[in-house]
């Protein structure tokens, strides 16, 4: 009986604490910005980078705690007769 029961207990502390890791989440942002008036359009573009790291994490619940997904976004603007178009896409790893 007491053999099960160090089994048992042994396994919950297995469970529980094999999947909690140190992670981090590296995202990359690049960006596109186009603004147009009549005839002249400018360019300009760039990119950032951020890290975010926590111990003792499971990935699925460090992932939607951190926001660390994806994404990708176009934003127009128009005004008068100048339009600005910005495009930027980010891309976010768990490790």
């Amino acid at each position: 009986m007491k053999k099960i029961i160090i089994l048992a207990l042994f396994a919950f502390v297995v469970i529980n604490s094999s999947c909690r890791k140190t992670r981090t989440c590296e995202c990359v942002t690049k960006y596109t910005t186009q603004f147009t008036t009549g005839n002249s359009t400018n360019t300009t573009s760039g990119s950032s980078f951020y890290k975010i790291t926590k111990d003792k994490q499971k990935k699925g619940d460090f992932r939607k705690m951190q926001n660390c997904y994806g994404t990708k976004s176009t934003n127009t603007t128009t005004s008068g007769n100048a339009t600005t178009v910005t495009m930027s896409e980010t891309s976010c790893q768990v490790k």
